[in-house]
């Protein structure tokens, strides 16, 4: 019993000498935030691809089904919509990834907590 409440207060001197100014100034934090900053970029650049492949191939399909046909009236309709959408979600993607890419960076991690309860952007 002696032993395990030893360790337990040397255990509690060492996590009680540890604070947010030992954090900041860690080789591992600097590590941990380029970490997440190619973590987050490579999420975005995959999701963008993918995006990017899909919606040229709804195209191509498109256009090699309706060759000769002519078009109905409502086609270029959708397709304007569908390509504002995706251009409104990739810019979204690209502004939330850029604040989350900023907030790697900040060692209280306040931008994740936002972003975590909705209010990232507030």
């Amino acid at each position: 019993s002696t032993f395990w409440s030893t360790y337990r207060e040397q255990a509690q001197l060492r996590r009680n000498a540890f604070d947010l100014d030992t954090l900041r100034n860690s080789g591992w934090s600097i590590l941990f935030a380029a970490w997440h900053l190619y973590g987050i970029w490579l999420a975005i650049t995959v999701v963008v691809c993918f995006a990017g492949n899909s919606f040229l191939f709804f195209y191509v399909d498109l256009f090699r089904n309706l060759h000769s046909n002519r078009l109905p009236s409502w086609i270029p309709v959708l397709m304007f919509l569908g390509s504002w959408v995706f251009v409104q979600n990739i810019g979204e993607m690209f502004r939330f990834g850029s604040l989350l890419i900023k907030g790697a960076w900040n060692k209280d991690f306040k931008d994740y907590r936002l972003a975590l309860r909705g209010r990232a952007f507030e």
